[in-house]
């Protein structure tokens, strides 16, 4: 009786040993098919370049909003991208999650430590940075560190969002359901910079479009009314007497530039191919006035007129300008 109640309970034994290893093949079979991988690899790489969007954009608001500068070519790139991608991000990582592995093994356990390493590289190299940057500031001896903290911050942010990739893509802890609360978490911090993208930078590009256009075009108008006075020896009556295309045209058809007629004037001036005998020229002068909605002092628009308080200048520089209206007091030679 003994013998065969042994027997029994080897063959019960044997039976659920069975049962529990074609189980555990079944989940490995599951977790290694074609489709799930094709899932995981495609949200750890969307979810990579999200994160090269988020610290692009991250980066661009910050130096909008601590240093002042004009992000207005950079930050349609930066907000396309954004509005792209973390969709498809969400979208993967939430179907992947729900099949989502507790333990990876095979191809699923591969594609998992290329990510995990990445992402641990580029967390490392951010803080790095973010550090160095700091150590830099404590002693430096310029006054303005707007640049170098707009950097720092956003390294800093950087390598903290990297290592919560990180450790979404081991999700060594399932029952945290930290791989659940992760693309929620980035959903909502990225929704809130592109916002704060759109109240920032672009909100300024679109305030400051005038001013960038005027600043591109001011020069070209000049050149179109020099070339008149050149071949006709006279002022224009006003800007309709010349046939402008491109953006100057842009900017006169939107009233921007004002056309002020001033007269001429006779100078003498040496001329070194007549032996240094002085000459005589006729020189008819104008002014341009524009009226800026904000002032322009980093320097990018290198425009301002060259001539000092009450002279004339022969060419268009624009540096630096307040914000109102400004005159440019011009000269050219008939």
């Amino acid at each position: 009786m003994d013998k065969h109640n042994n027997y029994s309970s080897h063959v019960h034994g044997d039976h659920d040993g069975a049962e529990h290893n074609k189980v555990a093949t079944n989940h490995e079979s599951a977790a290694n098919s074609a489709g799930l991988i094709i899932l995981q690899w495609l949200t750890y790489a969307f979810w990579g370049w999200m994160l090269l969007a988020f610290t692009w954009l991250l980066y661009i608001v910050l130096a909008s909003t601590i240093q002042g500068s004009d992000t207005t070519d950079m930050i349609p790139y930066a907000i396309a991208s954004s509005l792209v991608l973390l969709p498809i991000s969400f979208v993967c990582d939430w179907f992947y999650g729900k099949k989502e592995p507790q333990k990876k093994t095979g191809a699923a356990m591969v594609v998992m430590v290329i990510h995990a390493v990445i992402f641990a590289l580029f967390a490392i190299g951010s803080l790095i940075s973010a550090v160095l940057i700091l150590v830099q500031m404590m002693i430096s001896t310029s006054d303005d560190t707007s640049g170098q903290m707009v950097w720092l911050t956003t390294l800093f942010i950087s390598s903290l969002v990297y290592a919560a990739t990180f450790f979404r893509t081991l999700n060594p802890l399932p029952k945290l359901r930290f791989h659940r609360m992760y693309p929620l978490g980035m959903a909502v911090l990225i929704t809130v910079l592109i916002v704060l993208g759109f109240v920032g930078p672009v909100a300024q590009a679109s305030l400051t479009r005038d001013d960038r256009d005027i600043v591109r075009y001011l020069p070209d108008v000049a050149n179109e009314i020099n070339n008149y006075i050149g071949k006709s020896n006279e002022l224009p009556g006003s800007l309709d007497d010349i046939s402008f295309t491109g953006g100057s045209k842009e900017i006169i058809n939107r009233t921007l530039v004002k056309y002020k007629k001033v007269g001429a004037s006779t100078k003498s001036y040496s001329d070194v191919t007549s032996n240094n005998n002085l000459n005589k020229s006729t020189f008819y002068r104008y002014q341009l006035c524009v009226n800026f909605k904000q002032k322009h002092e980093t320097g990018e628009y290198r425009i301002s007129s060259s001539s000092r308080e009450g002279e004339y200048s022969n060419s268009l520089y624009i540096y630096d300008h307040p914000a109102g209206e400004v005159c440019y007091k011009l000269e050219a030679r008939g």
